[in-house]
């Protein structure tokens, strides 16, 4: 293995444990929003929308347009105030991601 595919490699895997972080946190507010019957808590919504803020970023700074095309529209939702279809963005973005894995550890 080259020192570049070494470099690609443990940026992804820095990226990877990132996204999987924010991915969970993002979770846990909708979860959160969800119990309390607050689904307008803006504050709750600004913080999944600033998560969602750095992915689209950390995405685009990779490369990977799909994801961050997903970040972009779970951002815009939330900017709206609105937690609909968040959810599944986040489990289509966790695939994506996991697809991307599987790609750079062949």
């Amino acid at each position: 293995m080259g020192q570049d595919e070494e470099l690609l490699r443990s940026l992804f895997g820095e990226y990877e444990a990132e996204c999987r972080e924010r991915l969970k946190r993002v979770a846990t507010i909708l979860e959160q929003l969800q119990e309390s019957g607050l689904d307008q808590d803006s504050t709750l919504i600004q913080d999944a929308r600033r998560e969602m803020h750095t992915l689209k970023g950390n995405s685009g700074i990779m490369g990977f347009q799909e994801l961050q095309a997903l970040a972009y529209e779970a951002e815009l939702e939330l900017n709206k105030g609105t937690t609909a279809g968040i959810a599944e963005k986040l489990k289509t973005f966790e695939e994506k991601l996991n697809l991307i894995g599987f790609r750079m550890k062949r």
